[in-house]
């Protein structure tokens, strides 16, 4: 299966002048697609003015495409379009535009071709950022005399101290870095309309039209690669087992690795988001790869939803699940299993046994929410009877930090405003003792 990954280009009209192509060139771009044995990486670009607005056009059936992935230089994090193949359809398509490259995940190997008439590519405006200042660009066709990535791209470039491409067969970076933009180390050759990550460590509008900046920056970032991209969509049911509308419901979801759970994605988080599938399937989804760190195969991803309160039920109701990543880029559809077998359960938001009268079903401690949280977070419990109740707030060293409860309470739900503007950041502990049973769970503090 694996096979050496060439980007070739085929321009059916001859190429003249030494900076541009006449604006009723057309061309064809093919792009050779190769799948892995575990991941199924490959980077294409839309060259031409192919017709294309749409990320689902690149596979409208799906046929050879799992996922494609949109990459922000901005924001340094993924957008996921995936391939729903038990429905036959694409979820949370995103627009297109010409001179962009793409990251996609292939189900088989095959030949892209993507035909269309020339145009001029607008300049890329390259920007450096905290964290990551990873640019993914096309190598312009007008750039044709650029034959390498460093000494030709990243020379041109300035304030661009690294080059990068995707081995599609290794399933990983090949990078050539500079730190004077001069002389570049582990140099490789490049091509028109091959995907190429850029590192800045300034922002610049390219190619220069019009001039070139007139010195080169001092400030030099270290060189960082960006983490793997991977979708992960997971259906939510009620407690009946009915699907969520997110137009009536209110949803919310953090997402989270064990062991890192510091390093949380919401729905309001980049790439991620709630998705309406059907009028009778709802799913939330997220980017693995915008984690902060990166995930590894093995690994365990933690998902807690709630629904908000309503008219209904004055308490959040919530549910929880988890998925053990593979060694795979395809995306992972999770709770679909009477549409798609070994899809596993659904995550159910529970309710009470009796919401009118707003009694619980029984004794339990609810995760905080914000959290991470500053200064203030709300702790919830519910109780199945009355009885002697006692909340506290310990830290790591299991030493009392904040007596919150201490007294009868009645049945039913309750909450508890935690200000902990006194307390430094990290990881604390909350208890709640009641009902012949102590409950604890964990909370991150963050200034």
């Amino acid at each position: 299966m694996k096979k050496l990954l060439t980007f070739t280009l085929i321009l059916i009209t001859v190429l003249y002048g030494y900076r541009s192509l006449p604006s009723e060139a057309v061309g064809t771009a093919i792009y050779k697609n190769i799948s892995t044995d575990g991941f199924d990486l490959n980077y294409i670009a839309l060259p031409f003015d192919a017709g294309y607005t749409l990320s689902s056009q690149f596979d409208l059936l799906g046929e050879h495409i799992n996922s494609i992935y949109k990459w922000n230089a901005g924001t340094q994090y993924w957008t996921s379009s995936s391939y729903l193949s038990f429905l036959g359809l694409w979820l949370n398509v995103f627009s297109i535009t010409e001179g962009e490259a793409y990251c996609i995940n292939v189900k088989n190997d095959h030949f892209m071709y993507i035909a269309g008439k020339y145009i001029n590519i607008p300049s890329y405006q390259l920007v450096t950022s905290p964290g990551n200042d990873l640019n993914l660009i096309m190598h312009p066709i007008e750039k044709h005399d650029l034959t390498m990535a460093g000494a030709g791209i990243g020379s041109e470039i300035w304030y661009c101290d690294a080059v990068t491409k995707w081995d599609a067969v290794t399933q990983s970076n090949v990078t050539t870095s500079s730190t004077d933009g001069y002389f570049w180390v582990n140099d490789y050759p490049s091509s028109i309309c091959q995907p190429l990550y850029v590192n800045m460590t300034d922002t610049v509008t390219w190619p220069y039209y019009d001039k070139k900046p007139n010195a080169k920056s001092e400030k030099l970032e270290p060189i960082t690669e960006v983490n793997l991209p991977k979708a992960v969509y997971y259906r939510i049911v009620n407690s009946a087992g009915n699907d969520f509308n997110f137009s009536e419901s209110s949803i919310s979801f953090e997402a989270w690795v064990t062991g890192r759970e510091d390093d949380i994605l919401t729905e309001s988080s980049y790439g991620c988001g709630l998705e309406q599938i059907t009028d009778s399937i709802s799913a939330i989804y997220i980017n693995l790869g915008n984690f902060r760190n990166k995930w590894l195969p093995e690994e365990t991803v933690n998902f807690l939803v709630t629904e908000s309160e309503n008219a209904k039920s004055p308490f959040k109701l919530e549910g929880s699940g988890s998925y053990i990543v593979e060694k795979s880029s395809d995306a992972a559809f999770r709770g679909f299993e009477t549409l798609e077998k070994g899809s596993g359960d659904p995550i159910v938001v529970g309710t009470p046994s009796d919401p009118d009268a707003n009694i619980p079903y029984e004794t339990a401690l609810f995760q905080n929410y914000p959290n991470p949280f500053n200064p203030v977070t709300v702790i919830k419990f519910s109780l199945r009877t009355d009885g002697k109740v006692k909340l506290n707030v310990f830290n790591y060293k299991g030493q009392l930090v904040k007596e919150l409860v201490n007294s009868d309470l009645v049945k039913g739900f309750h909450k508890v405003d935690f200000n902990s503007s006194e307390l430094s950041s990290g990881i604390y502990f909350y208890s709640l003792e009641a009902d012949n049973m102590k409950q604890i769970k964990k909370m991150v503090l963050v200034r």
